[in-house]
């Protein structure tokens, strides 16, 4: 037996113990012998033994391997023949197997036997686990290394085309990518990958990516009996692909796609495959989202470095201590120093002082991570200019251990808001305070909105509560008067139509309580480029005051023309019945004297009837000058409770059974200065004016007490503030609306049916108070009755009150009369004569002249003669009062009488010898009053001529008249 036989003996028993495949070769590099392991595998894989090798030369096999293998086959034959030729002690390698159901990585070492030269053993194991990890490692160490500007898909499908094909050897691998944005469907291959099959394959291989990746099978294990998608297999058995394999790479959302690997052989991934394969995808998947990271991160960074330069506002990094590390150049502009001087500061350094405990609480509450960012506007105070206003933008930077590290500051210029923001404020402030100091109730209106601001002017002024805060102009359209809704609403609409800018309106406006108040509304509206109003700003005035003042002054003039022309009809009046009433009583005086009875008497009835009519006629004429407020008074300190007391028999006589009749009366009442007579009319007409209104009986009540009246609490518009005694008059009747509450002192104006009322009481009431410098007011409602308030002036003054008394008949002097020589001057004739006749027969001296200047020129020929003079007040040429002045100033203890038609008395100094006489009067008067001057004048005691004693009375118009 040679050698090669005892080997092969030892070999068949000795190796077929070792569980790896084991050849024996010989000098030549044949296979001579295989272990029952090789012979296993190639049972296994449907080999016989001459097929699994037996017999064949390795070295030959190697030398015929071809492309993908012939590098590797090549590296076996010089290893296998350098252990055969005993150049080397052991070789080993790892080489890719194909077998029938899966795709192997093997292990062969090659050893020479031990005592047999140029024998050696051929070892083979499978190593395909290991193999696929060394794969999966150099995967990862190459995607790790990829990065830089190029494409990441490119990248990506290069490494693992290589790792694959490198594994698979004999396949080809290709990446499908779908992309949603603008570079679409495409698939990357290796070069060597035919570009006809590359286009050819697209369409078809992007449905097999959907249904890849909607969870379908991954793989094509045999292509000759694929159904689903039979035209992508015909396409790659064509090119000599048998099967294909797939896996999904997952990018992102937009980004999807599928790793294929193309076999020549039909043949399912087997686990390890499925491993590789998929291991590989997900590799790629997160390579290409960590290369879309890194360029999303660099272009990041590029137009952040972009921003960052170019930016407008101050941008800078800062250290935890608040120095500066990074600046851009705006930042630099702004504070304007020097970079390197910057950098030797804190932003604390720059910040005004003032400013400091604000930035440096906020740089804490960052430095612990309390808040993420701080906005502050402080002012920075360089040094080199004036301190200038920034709004500061500061966030916390933060390392991955969680540590503060950087804070990034953005600085923004505000210096000039900051100033327009603070006249803003000013402005707003000013317009706060002046809506609020003002009465008027300022609005905003904007009209786009259609909001509406009140002012707090405009809840004092209707009596709004917060709660009722108008919010638009509908609150506004439903509160004005319905009278006046249509026509303003309708001039508003054309002129926010037209192209005014100022609006006045007055209206009626409805309070809280229901009632309404007269306003004037003036607005101002802004309007846009195309002349549209898109704002309007006024105010609302509360001129309801001034509006009753306006009617109540429109109303005192209508009065004080009715009055002058009272006043002038009762002037001329007046002297008509002066010499009525005068003559018929001389006439009076000469019939009682006649001696025929029958005849007298009818002449008595006749004069009684005349002046009866003149009396009357004087009463009326009185009423109109009361009015008028030139009636002639006699005012006289008064004790109020004492007057009304003595009134209580007379008004309840007047008033009748039929009226319930009280009195409440102050026990302490001030006193006043008025004319008591009057006084007393102007309650009884009061009385009576309420008795009428009470046809069916009700309830009269007079009140009296003090009473205070201070500023701003007045009753009437033009009462003057201080104290007054208040003469109430109230009833239980009918009462009145306001129309006729409007005109219820106008003379003439009665409420009564046509011929039960002259309309002269009511007057008469309203001219005493007013000429008695009191004021008097009414309040009165529809079937709620009527009180009417008379307000009398205290008496400030020491003299005591007049006692009332009943006037008495004057008791003449004899010696007075026929010594007293009177001038009378008066330009009625009719009046001169009645005067010169009263006088005369009461035995008085009398001289008449019809004008001042004849009057003038009697005194100055015997100034010393007279010892009264009485004048009218209203004559041609000169008044009375200049007329006695001019008198008065040769002789000026004169006495002057002065008559008139008017009531001058304010004109007529409150002397004993200045008096004044209204027409028309009584003779019994008019003595009196003569009496009166001539018994207490001085002037007169020291002028009686001696022989003047019987002299008798005359008159005499003649200019030549002496004594």
């Amino acid at each position: 037996m040679d050698v090669k036989e005892q080997l092969v003996d030892q070999f068949d028993v000795l190796m077929d113990a070792i569980p790896n495949e084991v050849a024996l070769l010989d000098s030549d590099g044949r296979i001579i012998a295989l272990n029952q392991a090789w012979q296993q595998f190639a049972d296994e894989n449907q080999l016989t033994l001459a097929e699994a090798g037996l017999g064949a030369n390795y070295l030959d096999i190697c030398c015929q391997a071809s492309e993908p293998h012939q590098r590797m086959a090549h590296e076996a034959f010089k290893g296998v023949s350098e252990v055969l030729t005993g150049q080397r002690k052991s070789f080993e390698m790892n080489y890719p197997c194909q077998s029938q159901t899966a795709h192997l990585w093997f292990k062969m070492r090659v050893t020479p036997v031990p005592g047999h030269a140029g024998f050696a053993l051929m070892e083979h194991w499978d190593v395909t686990p290991s193999a696929a990890r060394r794969t999966l490692l150099e995967l990862d160490r190459q995607l790790m290394k990829l990065g830089g500007r190029d494409e990441p898909e490119l990248q990506v499908a290069r490494v693992i085309i290589e790792r694959l094909q490198a594994f698979y050897m004999g396949c080809r691998a290709l990446m499908l990518i779908s992309d949603n944005s603008a570079s679409g469907h495409r698939i990357l291959s290796g070069d060597d990958f035919p570009g006809t099959l590359s286009e050819s394959l697209l369409p078809l291989a992007q449905t097999f990516m959907t249904s890849v990746l909607s969870g379908a099978r991954p793989y094509i294990e045999d292509c000759r009996s694929e159904v689903q998608h039979s035209a992508l297999a015909e396409l790659l058995l064509a090119h000599g692909y048998e099967s294909v394999w797939s896996a999904p790479v997952r990018i992102h959302q937009d980004e999807q796609a599928v790793v294929l690997l193309l076999h020549c052989r039909a043949q399912r991934p087997s686990k390890t495959d499925r491993m590789v394969i998929n291991k590989l995808s997900r590799a790629a998947g997160q390579t290409l989202r960590r290369l879309s990271y890194e360029q999303r991160l660099r272009r990041y960074q590029r137009e952040f470095h972009e921003v960052y330069r170019h930016a407008p506002v101050g941008i800078a990094l800062a250290e935890a201590d608040g120095r500066l590390c990074s600046m851009n150049p705006a930042w630099l502009k702004m504070i304007g120093l020097d970079e390197s001087l910057m950098y030797q500061n804190t932003i604390f350094d720059w910040v005004k002082e003032s400013d400091h405990f604000r930035l440096k609480q906020s740089w804490k509450r960052l430095l612990k991570r309390d808040q993420t960012s701080a906005r502050l506007e402080l002012r920075f105070d360089t040094g080199h200019r004036e301190p200038f206003w920034v709004r500061l933008n500061a966030s916390v930077l933060s390392e991955d251990n969680g540590a503060s590290a950087q804070l990034v500051l953005v600085c923004e210029y505000v210096h000039q808001y900051k100033r327009l923001q603070e006249q803003l404020g000013q402005a707003e402030q000013r317009f706060r305070y002046v809506a609020q100091a003002t009465a008027d109730a300022i609005w905003d209106w904007d009209i786009e909105a259609d909001e509406c601001w009140w002012s707090p002017g405009f809840y004092d002024m209707f009596g709004l509560s917060p709660s009722h805060a108008p919010v638009d102009k509908n609150f506004w359209r439903q509160n004005i008067h319905p009278d006046e809704q249509a026509s303003l609403f309708a001039e508003l609409k054309e002129f926010l139509a037209g192209d005014a800018i100022e609006w006045r309106q007055s209206y009626r406006f409805r309070r809280q309580d229901g009632s309404y108040a007269r306003v004037k509304d003036k607005g101002y509206v802004l309007r846009n480029d195309k002349g549209q109003a898109v704002r309007m700003v006024g105010g609302i005035s509360d001129v309801t005051k001034e509006y009753e003042l306006e009617e109540k002054l429109r109303q005192s003039y209508r009065m004080e023309a009715v009055g002058q022309l009272t006043g002038g009809v009762a002037h001329d009046f007046n002297n008509l019945l002066t010499v009525i009433i005068g003559n018929s009583e001389l006439l009076q005086e000469e019939v009682e004297n006649s001696d025929a009875p029958l005849e007298r008497e009818t002449i008595l009835e006749t004069l009684e009837l005349v002046l009866s009519a003149g009396r009357s006629g004087a009463d009326l004429t009185q009423r109109l000058l009361a009015f008028a407020r030139k009636q002639s008074l006699e005012p006289e300190v008064l004790d109020v409770l004492e007057l009304l007391t003595d009134m209580d028999p007379i008004l309840r006589r007047t008033l009748g059974d039929r009226v319930e009749f009280n009195w409440d009366l102050h026990d302490s009442l001030w006193h006043v200065e008025v004319d008591p007579s009057q006084l007393q009319n102007a309650i009884l007409n009061l009385c009576l004016n309420a008795v009428d209104a009470m046809p069916g009986g009700g309830r009269l009540t007079i009140e009296a007490s003090n009473i205070a009246v201070s500023e701003g609490c007045s009753v009437d518009g033009e009462m003057a503030p201080g104290e007054y005694v208040l003469l109430s008059v109230s009833d239980t009747g009918h009462g009145m609306d306001d129309q006729q509450q409007q005109r219820i002192f106008e003379p003439f104006y009665t409420s009564k049916p046509k011929g039960e009322g002259s309309g002269l009481g009511l007057s008469m009431v309203f001219g005493f108070v007013k000429q008695s410098q009191g004021y008097i007011s009414l309040s009165s409602a529809v079937g709620e009755g009527a009180r009417f308030q008379l307000y009398l002036p205290k008496y400030e003054g020491q003299a005591a009150p007049t006692r009332l008394r009943p006037d008495h008949d004057p008791e003449v002097s004899g010696r007075l009369r026929s010594v007293a020589n009177i001038l009378v001057v008066e330009d009625d004739t009719m009046v001169r004569q009645y005067v010169a006749q009263v006088l005369v027969r009461a035995g008085f001296n009398v001289k008449t002249a019809s004008c001042p200047s004849q009057a003038l020129a009697i005194f100055e020929r015997q100034p010393a003669k007279f010892h009264l003079l009485i004048t009218d007040v209203m004559m041609p040429e000169v008044t009375g009062f200049e007329l006695a002045e001019r008198i008065q100033a040769e002789s000026p203890r004169l006495p002057v009488l002065f008559i008139s038609g008017y009531n001058d008395s304010t004109s007529v100094s409150q002397q004993p010898d200045r008096v004044l006489l209204c027409k028309p009067f009584k003779k019994e008067t008019l003595l009196k009053k003569v009496q009166s001057m001539l018994s207490t004048s001085s002037y007169i005691h020291g002028n009686l001529p001696a022989s003047a004693a019987n002299r008798r009375g005359y008159v005499t118009d003649e200019p030549d008249w002496k004594d």
